[in-house]
């Protein structure tokens, strides 16, 4: 199976050009995008870019994996609450990479809520591809 990346601005550009994807109950497939960040910078513009594609595709799966760096950032920084409670608002759910939570010695219970861990970031977007989610790169 080949795995599909695109980056931020072919993102943009596929929820403008793409029309609306209604829910319907013909199983329908609806847009699925997973979304791998390790770093802060990238996790905002994950969370705007998704924001973006929300009201083109109202009814679209939005998967955030995180990995890395960007764990010290929302275990610490007052603003990642913020983030995360915006990312929800735009219907994206963040995993964060259960191998990197121990290498960074972070407990789980120093996430933001509304954060779930997942055993292994990589392998979760390997899932999510198989399970035909078009996978983003920065």
């Amino acid at each position: 199976m080949k795995v599909r990346r695109l980056t931020l601005p072919a993102l943009l550009a596929l929820a403008v050009l793409l029309p609306l994807v209604p829910a319907s109950a013909d199983d329908t497939p609806l847009p699925k995008f997973a979304f791998l960040t390790h770093e802060d910078g990238p996790f905002h513009s994950a969370i705007r870019s998704a924001e973006v594609m929300e009201e083109e595709f109202p009814f679209a799966d939005f998967r955030l994996v995180v990995a890395g760096e960007v764990l010290r950032y929302l275990a610490s920084s007052d603003r990642a609450d913020a983030w995360t409670q915006r990312a929800t608002q735009a219907g994206i759910t963040i995993e964060a990479c259960g191998l990197s939570l121990r290498e960074e010695q972070i407990s789980a219970e120093q996430l933001p809520e509304g954060i779930t861990t997942v055993p292994e970031g990589i392998m979760r977007m390997y899932q999510l591809a198989l399970l035909d989610y078009v996978t983003l790169s920065p």
